[in-house]
């Protein structure tokens, strides 16, 4: 009789190399990771895709997991969502049989519940590694799905508001257009010009107000939201000139 085990994978990392979508070896299919659950992630680190690498110069391996901007892979300095550093790594003995077996890699992360109720939706996952004289090494990078299965800790990811344009936002957007500013030609972020998206009052403006502006002829969306991150706005965060003002904690976030 087999026993129930804790969810598990197995990412192979062919170093050095875009992954695509992460693959689990345990099943050959794209890695899913359930939001709110308990994981295990095996990693063993490739060459050729087959043969693991002696790691004995690498002081410790990084994996972490972050949004996606725009659907894009995020900067090297966005925050993680997951994130977790080990310093105990198989170095030297692992084998490819072992892999093959499933009975040895590189390194384990282990995640708790409360680590992995992060939102659902496309992520990127990559692992990184520091070694010994403190170089930093990036080993491999793709995406992976957060799902929701129906458990989870304590609360309910959020729900992320999808990329595409509804009719009743384009009104929106047509509204909101002729009532302030001309969002037809911006010519920046940030600034606080009146062709700058920071220059627009948000004060009286509802949360999930969206609006469409012109950048050197490329469209962009973006939406306000509550929030007090730091402005990023090569990461799609944008703070207004108002912000704080009044209590006036609002954002705006680039959805596409």
């Amino acid at each position: 009789m087999t026993t129930l085990a804790k969810t598990r994978y197995r990412l192979p990392v062919n170093a050095f190399v875009d992954q695509g979508s992460w693959i689990d070896a345990l099943t050959s299919k794209q890695l899913k990771i359930p939001a709110g659950v308990d994981v295990q992630i095996e990693v063993g680190i490739m060459e050729s895709g087959s043969t693991p690498y002696d790691l004995t110069n690498v002081a410790n391996i990084t994996l972490e997991v972050k949004a996606l901007v725009s659907g894009s892979a995020p900067a090297a300095e966005a925050a993680a969502l997951m994130a977790d550093t080990i310093t105990t790594l198989d170095a030297v003995t692992f084998t490819a049989a072992q892999w093959a077996a499933t009975t040895a890699q590189h390194v384990t992360f282990v995640f708790a519940d409360t680590e992995t109720n992060i939102a659902i939706g496309p992520a990127w996952l990559v692992i990184s590694a520091v070694m010994d004289d403190g170089s930093l090494v990036s080993l491999g990078w793709g995406q992976v799905e957060i799902v929701q299965d129906g458990t989870g800790p304590t609360s309910t990811p959020a729900v992320i508001d999808p990329d595409y344009v509804t009719t009743t936002q384009l009104d929106a957007y047509r509204t909101l257009a002729a009532s302030t500013h001309d969002l037809r030609d911006f010519t920046g972020l940030t600034g606080g010009t009146a062709t700058d998206l920071d220059s627009i009052a948000t004060t009286e403006l509802a949360v999930n107000s969206k609006v469409a502006i012109v950048i050197s002829g490329a469209l962009q969306f973006w939406r306000l939201q509550a929030g007090t991150n730091g402005e990023a706005a090569a990461q799609g965060i944008v703070r207004p000139d108002d912000y704080a003002a009044s209590t006036n904690e609002k954002i705006w976030i680039r959805v596409l």
